[in-house]
């Protein structure tokens, strides 16, 4: 019976070193898990539990850490949502997806928030989650409306934004898509019993959240299945299918402008500015999808553009310096600072 020895004695080490390194992740600064909400009839917009503060490590070694604030009403933001209309001030909801969120900054270093504090007659209400695309954008536009009657709309626009509108360019549960007529559909999420249980292990939310095992290894598998001709298919379905997300955007952004002002950035192809390269690289489908954008709302009145790439690449030639993070391409201070510069000269000029 040896064996069975040898199995409970494998066992007893396995249990021994779990419990060593969930006391050892509990003492460093892990992420915590920002807690989607369940999406469903009664709460039908992605968002997060209300009034907390997590820890947020970006990376794996525990040098990039923030302390990031979860409002009253589940967004990334130190500033509480106000509903009462008779005591705030001008309200500009500003409207993307982990940019937005910022969670690799400050609160205060938020291209949003700088924007909070240059303008006394303004409240800028940040909603975004990690992961939203153009379609979610468009949910996010309708609780804005419902809630805050905002009076000057933002959209944040990144690369991925385009194919990650319909549920087959993304397949993540909890956002809303367009469906293959351009309706807005809900995808319903519940969080497992097996995420409830693991959001209070440090050492899984490092896993998942700080190593990011999950998404690595999704890709890696990927890239070994995903054969060439495959991916050329692919690009064509993507190619189309980005298009048809722009036109169902901008159909829902017209009636919109009609109402309020509204304003497009769009973020710069980076990688590009730094390879030395003058503008935008069309051999990336991100780029294409982001011209034919910008052809296609000139005709929108009321909207207007900011076009990064050209404000990115005007500051590199001076700085020298990256508007990214070497490992992790959100916008570091530098980038949220550049893009807040940007925002604050055309809402100036709306404010005059």
């Amino acid at each position: 019976m040896s064996w069975i020895r040898n199995i409970f004695y494998l066992g007893y080490w396995v249990i021994a070193v779990a419990i060593l390194l969930e006391i050892v992740f509990r003492v460093l600064p892990t992420s915590d898990s920002l807690r989607v909400k369940p999406v469903n009839s009664r709460n039908p917009y992605l968002r997060f539990e209300e009034n907390r503060t997590v820890t947020k490590q970006i990376g794996f070694d525990f040098t990039h850490v923030n302390v990031k604030r979860i409002n009253n009403y589940g967004f990334a933001s130190k500033r509480d949502f106000n509903t009462n209309e008779r005591v705030r001030k001008k309200v500009v909801a500003v409207i993307g997806d982990s940019y937005v969120e910022a969670l690799q900054v400050s609160d205060e270093d938020s291209f949003h928030a700088k924007i909070d504090a240059i303008f006394n007659n303004i409240d800028v209400y940040p909603t975004a989650v990690s992961g939203s695309a153009l379609s979610q954008y468009i949910a996010y536009k309708n609780y804005t409306k419902n809630n805050f009657s905002p009076d000057l709309y933002v959209f944040l626009i990144i690369e991925n934004d385009f194919i990650q509108s319909s549920y087959e360019g993304q397949k993540n549960t909890g956002f809303h898509y367009f469906n293959d007529i351009g309706a807005l559909v809900r995808d319903n999420y519940l969080p497992s019993k097996i995420k409830k249980i693991a959001r209070h292990s440090a050492f899984l939310r490092y896993l998942n959240l700080d190593l990011k095992l999950t998404i690595q290894l999704g890709k890696l598998f990927q890239f070994q299945t995903n054969a060439n001709n495959e991916k050329l298919k692919n690009d064509e379905i993507n190619e189309a299918r980005g298009k048809k997300a722009v036109d169902w955007f901008l159909a829902e952004i017209r009636d919109l402008a009609a109402e309020k002002p509204v304003i497009f950035i769009l973020d710069g192809d980076r990688s590009s500015i730094y390879a030395g390269k003058k503008g935008r690289d069309f051999n990336i489908m991100a780029n294409r999808h982001y011209q034919y954008l910008f052809e296609k709302s000139q005709s929108i009145p009321n909207l207007s553009t900011i076009d990064l790439h050209p404000v990115f690449q005007n500051d590199w030639g001076q700085s020298k310096k990256e508007f990214n993070y070497k490992y992790d391409y959100h916008w570091n201070e530098r980038g949220h600072a550049v893009a807040a510069d940007a925002l604050i000269k055309f809402i100036g000029e709306i404010e005059k």
